[in-house]
């Protein structure tokens, strides 16, 4: 027999994670438009890069 209340469960799932995937759509396409209508000088862009902690001085690797 179906467990209409396990069905129903899925597809209320389904529906949340089908909302989910387009807000995170409309939130790429807008920044892939930010990207593409960037502006030298009115705004800036930093990529930093986190290598971990220095060695100490005189340590032997």
């Amino acid at each position: 027999m179906i467990d209409l209340k396990a069905v129903e469960m899925q597809v209320r799932q389904a529906r949340e994670a089908r909302l989910d995937a387009q807000a995170a759509g409309y939130e790429v396409e807008e920044l892939i438009a930010a990207v593409q209508h960037f502006e030298p000088g009115k705004q800036r862009l930093v990529f930093m890069v986190d290598v971990g902690e220095p060695e100490p001085f005189g340590t032997a690797s």
